[in-house]
């Protein structure tokens, strides 16, 4: 059985209070989708392809590669090239290769766009404590995420086009078999939602999964741990704000565990490069 057949929706609000929405959503670790929520942002009105490309279009950036549209084509081994954001958006949005694709994606705007920060508004759901995390993703229509999870909270703002999100909760985790966690991408699972196999992955017939579309305007609220397979259905603008959720609120979740363990297999073989480059006790033996 493929669980896309019983699809629920992810509830859908007008903007509430900072209150109402810590309370209800970010305590609760519940996503949502606040209508409308980024409309009065500069960006919603002035990003079009010719400001983006007045703006950063000289910028070199680097972009992920596939030849299905499916990013990352090879989580074990993603491709990536560099080109300026004027060459790709005329190779990638005002045209359509017939070979290789690729994606804007997850790309820091304090770091690579600065002057672009002026037309953003912090929301004041977020935690600037410490300053966000704002990347920039910019993808034509039908390029999707494969299902991963993040450790942080997201507040993601549609600016152009619409993208449809498949989630799935931290309760499914087991259902959605990751990678190993030898492996940095062991928060990605190894479904294909679309023709799930499951003699191979039996587990997922049971898993849960909400949807929905954001339309430009609008903001998901997505928790940490949360699964997630974002798909432009037009081409599309859209901003990512990550910010770290308490800690004493992570432990009650596998996935917080698996990161731990995931960083502590990382820093060990780290040390055991360390040594064996040395010639320490790893390299004679």
């Amino acid at each position: 059985m493929n669980p896309a057949s019983r699809m629920a929706q992810v509830e859908r609000i007008e903007p509430p209070s900072k209150e109402h929405f810590y309370e209800h959503y970010v305590n609760a670790n519940r996503p949502v989708v606040l209508a409308g929520a980024v409309k009065h942002w500069k960006a919603s009105s002035c990003w079009s392809i010719d400001y983006l490309k007045s703006a950063i279009g000289d910028i070199t950036v680097p972009v992920e590669v596939s030849s299905s549209g499916h990013f990352p084509a090879d989580v074990q081994k993603i491709g990536m090239r560099e080109m300026t954001v004027r060459e790709y958006i005329d190779t990638n949005i005002l045209s359509r290769p017939a070979g290789e694709r690729h994606y804007l994606s997850q790309a820091s705007i304090p770091d690579l766009f600065p002057t672009l920060m002026q037309d953003i508004d912090y929301p004041v759901y977020l935690d600037t404590t410490r300053p966000p995390r704002v990347n920039l993703w910019f993808g034509a229509a039908g390029t999707q995420t494969q299902l991963h999870y993040d450790d942080s909270h997201n507040l993601f703002a549609q600016l152009s086009g619409r993208k449809r999100f498949l989630l799935f909760s931290p309760g499914d985790s087991r259902r959605l078999y990751r990678y190993p966690l030898k492996h940095w991408y062991a928060h990605f699972s190894r479904i294909n939602t679309a023709t799930p196999d499951l003699q191979r992955y039996p587990r997922f017939a049971a898993a849960q999964p909400i949807e929905c579309t954001l339309e430009p305007g609008d903001a998901l609220f997505l928790p940490t741990f949360w699964w997630h397979q974002p798909a432009c259905i037009d081409d599309s603008v859209s901003i990512s704000m990550w910010w770290s959720p308490e800690l004493k609120k992570c432990l009650r979740f596998r996935q917080f565990y698996w990161s731990v363990g995931n960083f502590a297999l990382a820093v060990a073989g780290h040390l055991g490069q360390v040594i064996r480059g040395r010639g320490g006790p790893a390299a004679a033996s």
